[in-house]
Protein backbone atom coordinates (compact mmCIF):
# COMPACT_ATOMS: atom_id res chain seq x y z
CA UNK A 1 0.00 0.00 0.00
CA UNK A 2 1.41 3.39 -1.01
CA UNK A 3 1.79 5.96 1.75
CA UNK A 4 2.66 9.60 1.29
CA UNK A 5 2.19 12.87 3.11
CA UNK A 6 0.38 15.62 1.25
CA UNK A 7 1.48 19.16 2.05
CA UNK A 8 -0.93 21.06 -0.19
CA UNK A 9 -4.29 20.77 -1.94
CA UNK A 10 -5.57 19.43 -4.22
CA UNK A 11 -4.24 15.89 -3.75
CA UNK A 12 -3.65 14.04 -7.01
CA UNK A 13 -4.74 10.40 -7.23
CA UNK A 14 -3.33 8.47 -10.16
CA UNK A 15 -5.78 6.17 -11.95
CA UNK A 16 -3.45 4.77 -14.59
CA UNK A 17 -5.19 3.85 -17.85
CA UNK A 18 -8.65 4.01 -16.28
CA UNK A 19 -11.04 6.71 -17.35
CA UNK A 20 -12.72 7.11 -13.97
CA UNK A 21 -12.95 5.93 -10.36
CA UNK A 22 -15.97 3.84 -9.39
CA UNK A 23 -15.78 4.79 -5.69
CA UNK A 24 -13.49 6.48 -3.21
CA UNK A 25 -12.98 5.68 0.47
CA UNK A 26 -11.43 8.27 2.80
CA UNK A 27 -10.30 6.75 6.07
CA UNK A 28 -10.06 9.20 8.95
CA UNK A 29 -8.37 7.82 12.06
CA UNK A 30 -10.97 9.16 14.49
CA UNK A 31 -14.01 9.46 12.23
CA UNK A 32 -16.22 6.88 10.60
CA UNK A 33 -15.34 5.65 7.11
CA UNK A 34 -16.27 8.14 4.41
CA UNK A 35 -17.62 6.47 1.28
CA UNK A 36 -18.08 8.34 -1.97
CA UNK A 37 -19.97 5.95 -4.23
CA UNK A 38 -20.13 8.09 -7.34
CA UNK A 39 -18.27 7.89 -10.59
CA UNK A 40 -15.33 10.27 -10.69
CA UNK A 41 -13.98 11.20 -14.09
CA UNK A 42 -10.45 12.17 -14.99
CA UNK A 43 -9.32 15.65 -13.88
CA UNK A 44 -12.42 16.08 -11.74
CA UNK A 45 -12.01 17.69 -8.30
CA UNK A 46 -13.76 15.98 -5.38
CA UNK A 47 -14.43 17.71 -2.06
CA UNK A 48 -13.95 15.60 1.09
CA UNK A 49 -15.15 17.29 4.27
CA UNK A 50 -13.10 16.77 7.42
CA UNK A 51 -14.81 17.69 10.69
CA UNK A 52 -12.95 20.13 12.93
CA UNK A 53 -14.88 19.41 16.12
CA UNK A 54 -13.55 16.41 18.06
CA UNK A 55 -15.67 13.30 17.72
CA UNK A 56 -14.21 11.24 20.52
CA UNK A 57 -12.78 12.45 23.76
CA UNK A 58 -13.79 11.90 27.35
CA UNK A 59 -16.94 11.70 29.46
CA UNK A 60 -18.18 14.97 30.96
CA UNK A 61 -18.74 15.66 34.66
CA UNK A 62 -21.45 18.01 35.95
CA UNK A 63 -22.15 19.00 39.58
CA UNK A 64 -25.27 20.60 41.07
CA UNK A 65 -24.41 24.12 42.27
CA UNK A 66 -27.74 25.00 43.86
CA UNK A 67 -29.35 26.31 40.66
CA UNK A 68 -28.18 24.14 37.79
CA UNK A 69 -25.79 21.39 36.77
CA UNK A 70 -22.46 23.13 36.33
CA UNK A 71 -19.89 21.67 33.95
CA UNK A 72 -16.83 20.70 35.99
CA UNK A 73 -14.39 19.03 33.60
CA UNK A 74 -13.89 15.89 31.53
CA UNK A 75 -12.89 12.54 32.97
CA UNK A 76 -10.38 9.75 32.39
CA UNK A 77 -8.62 11.34 29.45
CA UNK A 78 -5.49 9.35 30.29
CA UNK A 79 -7.24 5.98 29.95
CA UNK A 80 -8.25 5.60 26.30
CA UNK A 81 -8.71 2.23 24.65
CA UNK A 82 -7.66 2.01 21.03
CA UNK A 83 -6.24 5.53 20.64
CA UNK A 84 -3.28 5.31 18.23
CA UNK A 85 -0.10 7.24 18.84
CA UNK A 86 1.26 5.85 15.56
CA UNK A 87 0.05 3.22 13.12
CA UNK A 88 -0.20 -0.05 15.04
CA UNK A 89 0.91 1.59 18.32
CA UNK A 90 -1.67 2.50 20.94
CA UNK A 91 -1.58 4.66 24.04
CA UNK A 92 -1.38 2.71 27.28
CA UNK A 93 -4.29 3.44 29.62
CA UNK A 94 -3.94 4.93 33.11
CA UNK A 95 -7.37 3.93 34.47
CA UNK A 96 -7.60 6.00 37.68
CA UNK A 97 -8.21 9.72 38.05
CA UNK A 98 -9.19 12.11 40.83
CA UNK A 99 -10.73 15.45 39.84
CA UNK A 100 -11.58 18.49 41.93
CA UNK A 101 -15.33 19.16 41.90
CA UNK A 102 -15.70 22.26 44.03
CA UNK A 103 -16.47 23.44 47.55
CA UNK A 104 -19.52 24.52 49.54
CA UNK A 105 -19.94 27.58 47.30
CA UNK A 106 -20.53 25.72 44.03
CA UNK A 107 -21.29 22.11 45.00
CA UNK A 108 -24.48 22.02 47.05
CA UNK A 109 -26.79 19.22 48.19
CA UNK A 110 -30.38 18.61 47.15
CA UNK A 111 -32.40 17.40 50.15
CA UNK A 112 -29.15 16.44 51.84
CA UNK A 113 -27.75 14.55 48.85
CA UNK A 114 -24.92 15.64 46.58
CA UNK A 115 -25.63 14.98 42.91
CA UNK A 116 -23.23 14.48 40.04
CA UNK A 117 -23.86 13.57 36.42
CA UNK A 118 -21.42 11.81 34.12
CA UNK A 119 -22.43 12.06 30.47
CA UNK A 120 -21.12 10.70 27.19
CA UNK A 121 -21.70 13.28 24.48
CA UNK A 122 -18.92 12.40 22.07
CA UNK A 123 -18.00 9.16 20.33
CA UNK A 124 -16.45 7.34 23.27
CA UNK A 125 -17.77 4.37 25.25
CA UNK A 126 -17.17 4.55 29.00
CA UNK A 127 -16.35 1.43 31.00
CA UNK A 128 -16.69 2.64 34.59
CA UNK A 129 -15.78 0.30 37.44
CA UNK A 130 -15.88 2.59 40.49
CA UNK A 131 -16.91 6.14 41.38
CA UNK A 132 -16.72 7.65 44.85
CA UNK A 133 -16.69 11.11 46.41
CA UNK A 134 -13.77 12.34 48.50
CA UNK A 135 -14.42 15.08 51.07
CA UNK A 136 -11.75 17.00 52.93
CA UNK A 137 -11.70 20.04 55.25
CA UNK A 138 -8.95 22.29 53.95
CA UNK A 139 -7.39 24.76 56.42
CA UNK A 140 -6.90 28.39 55.42
CA UNK A 141 -3.66 28.88 53.53
CA UNK A 142 -3.63 25.27 52.34
CA UNK A 143 -4.55 23.76 48.99
CA UNK A 144 -5.28 20.10 48.23
CA UNK A 145 -4.83 18.76 44.70
CA UNK A 146 -4.95 15.35 42.98
CA UNK A 147 -1.67 13.72 42.04
CA UNK A 148 -3.14 12.36 38.80
CA UNK A 149 -2.08 13.86 35.48
CA UNK A 150 -1.29 12.89 31.91
CA UNK A 151 2.06 11.14 31.89
CA UNK A 152 4.03 10.35 28.72
CA UNK A 153 4.36 6.67 29.64
CA UNK A 154 4.03 4.06 32.37
CA UNK A 155 4.59 3.31 35.20
CA UNK A 156 1.55 5.10 36.58
CA UNK A 157 1.63 5.74 40.34
CA UNK A 158 -1.56 5.23 42.38
CA UNK A 159 -4.03 8.11 42.32
CA UNK A 160 -3.90 10.23 45.45
CA UNK A 161 -4.07 13.70 46.95
CA UNK A 162 -1.36 16.07 48.13
CA UNK A 163 -1.60 19.10 50.43
CA UNK A 164 0.33 22.31 49.76
CA UNK A 165 1.00 25.37 51.93
CA UNK A 166 3.49 28.26 52.36
CA UNK A 167 3.09 29.64 48.86
CA UNK A 168 6.12 31.42 47.44
CA UNK A 169 5.26 34.58 45.46
CA UNK A 170 5.92 34.54 41.73
CA UNK A 171 8.12 37.58 41.09
CA UNK A 172 8.32 37.31 37.33
CA UNK A 173 7.29 35.02 34.50
CA UNK A 174 8.33 35.45 30.88
CA UNK A 175 7.38 33.47 27.79
CA UNK A 176 10.10 32.48 25.32
CA UNK A 177 9.07 35.21 22.87
CA UNK A 178 9.78 37.83 25.55
CA UNK A 179 6.17 38.40 26.66
CA UNK A 180 5.83 39.17 30.37
CA UNK A 181 3.16 36.79 31.69
CA UNK A 182 3.61 37.38 35.42
CA UNK A 183 0.16 38.83 36.03
CA UNK A 184 -1.54 36.14 33.94
CA UNK A 185 -0.03 33.29 35.99
CA UNK A 186 -0.65 34.73 39.46
CA UNK A 187 -4.16 33.37 40.02
CA UNK A 188 -6.82 31.05 38.66
CA UNK A 189 -8.77 33.74 36.87
CA UNK A 190 -9.65 34.72 33.32
CA UNK A 191 -6.07 35.37 32.23
CA UNK A 192 -4.34 32.58 30.31
CA UNK A 193 -0.89 31.97 28.86
CA UNK A 194 -1.07 30.17 25.52
CA UNK A 195 1.59 28.78 23.17
CA UNK A 196 3.43 31.28 21.01
CA UNK A 197 2.42 29.49 17.79
CA UNK A 198 0.35 26.39 17.05
CA UNK A 199 1.12 23.72 14.47
CA UNK A 200 -0.98 23.09 11.36
CA UNK A 201 -4.62 22.06 11.96
CA UNK A 202 -3.70 18.48 10.97
CA UNK A 203 -1.39 18.49 14.02
CA UNK A 204 -4.12 19.55 16.42
CA UNK A 205 -2.91 19.68 20.01
CA UNK A 206 0.71 20.42 19.11
CA UNK A 207 2.53 23.73 19.27
CA UNK A 208 5.88 24.96 18.11
CA UNK A 209 8.35 24.63 21.01
CA UNK A 210 8.02 27.37 23.60
CA UNK A 211 8.95 27.90 27.22
CA UNK A 212 8.06 29.92 30.31
CA UNK A 213 10.74 31.19 32.70
CA UNK A 214 9.57 31.38 36.31
CA UNK A 215 11.32 33.53 38.91
CA UNK A 216 10.34 32.72 42.51
CA UNK A 217 13.60 34.06 43.94
CA UNK A 218 16.36 31.76 45.28
CA UNK A 219 15.07 28.20 45.63
CA UNK A 220 15.77 26.13 48.74
CA UNK A 221 16.83 22.75 47.36
CA UNK A 222 16.29 21.18 50.78
CA UNK A 223 12.67 22.28 51.16
CA UNK A 224 9.72 20.04 50.15
CA UNK A 225 8.81 22.28 47.22
CA UNK A 226 6.10 21.51 44.67
CA UNK A 227 4.64 23.31 41.68
CA UNK A 228 0.86 23.50 41.32
CA UNK A 229 0.05 24.27 37.68
CA UNK A 230 -3.49 24.86 36.44
CA UNK A 231 -4.33 24.66 32.75
CA UNK A 232 -5.92 22.63 30.01
CA UNK A 233 -4.62 20.49 27.17
CA UNK A 234 -6.07 20.49 23.67
CA UNK A 235 -6.18 16.78 22.83
CA UNK A 236 -5.03 15.96 19.33
CA UNK A 237 -6.79 12.66 18.78
CA UNK A 238 -6.02 9.79 16.45
CA UNK A 239 -5.65 11.73 13.22
CA UNK A 240 -3.25 14.27 14.73
CA UNK A 241 -1.21 11.49 16.34
CA UNK A 242 -0.89 9.62 13.05
CA UNK A 243 0.06 12.81 11.21
CA UNK A 244 2.70 13.63 13.83
CA UNK A 245 4.14 10.11 13.64
CA UNK A 246 4.96 10.71 9.96
CA UNK A 247 7.26 13.65 10.79
CA UNK A 248 10.47 12.56 12.50
CA UNK A 249 11.52 16.19 12.96
CA UNK A 250 8.79 16.98 15.49
CA UNK A 251 10.18 17.25 19.05
CA UNK A 252 8.97 15.24 22.02
CA UNK A 253 6.01 17.43 23.03
CA UNK A 254 5.58 16.76 26.77
CA UNK A 255 6.67 19.48 29.22
CA UNK A 256 10.12 19.37 30.79
CA UNK A 257 11.58 21.43 33.62
CA UNK A 258 15.00 23.05 34.00
CA UNK A 259 16.63 25.00 36.83
CA UNK A 260 19.00 27.92 36.28
CA UNK A 261 22.19 27.86 38.32
CA UNK A 262 24.21 30.78 39.70
CA UNK A 263 26.50 30.80 36.65
CA UNK A 264 23.49 31.22 34.34
CA UNK A 265 23.48 27.70 32.90
CA UNK A 266 20.35 25.55 32.85
CA UNK A 267 20.18 22.04 34.29
CA UNK A 268 17.43 19.51 33.59
CA UNK A 269 15.34 18.64 36.66
CA UNK A 270 14.67 14.90 36.93
CA UNK A 271 10.89 15.02 37.33
CA UNK A 272 7.90 13.92 35.27
CA UNK A 273 6.06 17.18 34.71
CA UNK A 274 3.15 15.67 32.81
CA UNK A 275 0.19 17.68 31.53
CA UNK A 276 -3.40 18.43 32.55
CA UNK A 277 -5.66 15.54 31.51
CA UNK A 278 -7.92 17.44 29.13
CA UNK A 279 -10.01 20.36 30.31
CA UNK A 280 -9.02 22.70 33.12
CA UNK A 281 -7.26 20.86 35.97
CA UNK A 282 -4.36 21.38 38.37
CA UNK A 283 -1.31 19.14 38.21
CA UNK A 284 1.38 18.90 40.87
CA UNK A 285 5.11 18.54 40.22
CA UNK A 286 7.00 17.32 43.29
CA UNK A 287 10.39 19.05 43.49
CA UNK A 288 11.49 17.66 46.87
CA UNK A 289 15.06 16.45 46.56
CA UNK A 290 15.14 17.23 42.84
CA UNK A 291 16.50 20.78 42.58
CA UNK A 292 20.24 21.44 42.29
CA UNK A 293 21.88 23.56 44.96
CA UNK A 294 21.90 27.23 44.05
CA UNK A 295 18.90 27.07 41.72
CA UNK A 296 17.53 30.55 41.04
CA UNK A 297 14.90 30.19 38.33
CA UNK A 298 12.80 27.50 36.68
CA UNK A 299 12.05 27.05 32.98
CA UNK A 300 9.10 25.04 31.71
CA UNK A 301 9.44 23.94 28.06
CA UNK A 302 6.93 22.09 25.90
CA UNK A 303 5.48 21.57 22.42
CA UNK A 304 1.92 20.64 23.40
CA UNK A 305 -1.00 23.04 23.10
CA UNK A 306 -1.41 23.71 26.81
CA UNK A 307 -3.07 26.89 28.02
CA UNK A 308 -1.92 27.83 31.54
CA UNK A 309 -3.98 29.77 34.06
CA UNK A 310 -1.78 29.69 37.16
CA UNK A 311 1.67 28.37 38.08
CA UNK A 312 2.40 28.52 41.81
CA UNK A 313 5.16 27.27 44.10
CA UNK A 314 4.34 25.75 47.49
CA UNK A 315 5.76 23.48 50.15
CA UNK A 316 4.19 20.09 50.73
CA UNK A 317 2.42 19.63 54.06
CA UNK A 318 0.43 16.98 55.91
CA UNK A 319 -2.82 15.93 54.26
CA UNK A 320 -5.92 16.75 56.35
CA UNK A 321 -8.39 14.04 57.31
CA UNK A 322 -10.14 12.53 54.31
CA UNK A 323 -13.67 11.12 54.15
CA UNK A 324 -14.87 8.75 51.43
CA UNK A 325 -18.54 8.79 50.39
CA UNK A 326 -19.96 6.00 48.24
CA UNK A 327 -23.01 6.54 45.99
CA UNK A 328 -26.38 5.77 47.56
CA UNK A 329 -28.23 5.67 44.23
CA UNK A 330 -27.23 5.61 40.57
CA UNK A 331 -29.36 5.98 37.47
CA UNK A 332 -28.59 5.26 33.82
CA UNK A 333 -30.67 7.43 31.49
CA UNK A 334 -30.65 9.32 28.20
CA UNK A 335 -29.11 12.77 28.31
CA UNK A 336 -28.55 13.92 24.73
CA UNK A 337 -25.80 15.91 23.07
CA UNK A 338 -25.06 19.26 24.66
CA UNK A 339 -24.63 22.53 22.85
CA UNK A 340 -21.19 24.13 23.12
CA UNK A 341 -20.63 27.52 24.72
CA UNK A 342 -19.44 30.28 22.40
CA UNK A 343 -16.00 30.90 23.90
CA UNK A 344 -12.65 32.23 22.64
CA UNK A 345 -10.21 29.73 21.16
CA UNK A 346 -7.88 29.79 24.17
CA UNK A 347 -10.64 28.27 26.32
CA UNK A 348 -11.66 24.60 26.22
CA UNK A 349 -14.83 23.38 24.54
CA UNK A 350 -17.47 23.67 27.25
CA UNK A 351 -20.82 21.85 26.95
CA UNK A 352 -24.10 23.27 28.25
CA UNK A 353 -25.95 20.70 30.37
CA UNK A 354 -29.45 22.06 29.82
CA UNK A 355 -29.19 22.68 26.06
CA UNK A 356 -29.20 19.26 24.44
CA UNK A 357 -30.33 17.65 21.21
CA UNK A 358 -30.90 14.12 19.96
CA UNK A 359 -28.24 14.31 17.26
CA UNK A 360 -24.51 14.85 17.80
CA UNK A 361 -22.93 17.96 16.29
CA UNK A 362 -19.85 15.98 15.28
CA UNK A 363 -21.50 13.79 12.62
Amino acid sequence: RLKRTAHSLPIEIGIGKNEMLQSLNARWFDLSLFNLDVQVKRDEIITLTELILPTGSCPYLYAWDGERYRFVTDLLGASPLGLPVAEGVYIEADPDEIVWIGDESNFKPIDGNYRLQITEELREILYLDEAKLLAIDVPNGTEVHPTTKLRPSAPYPPAGLTALAKRTPLYRARRSDGLDVTAALQANDGQWVSPVELRLPQLRGLAKPYSIELDFGPLDAGAPLALAMTGWLHFGGGMANIAASHDANLPFPFPSLEAQLVDGTWQRVDVTVGAPVGKTKTIVVNLAGKLPAGAERLRLSMALEIHWNRIALFEKTDLPTLATILPTTTDLHWHGYGAIEDLPGHLPLTPIHDQTGDKPNWR
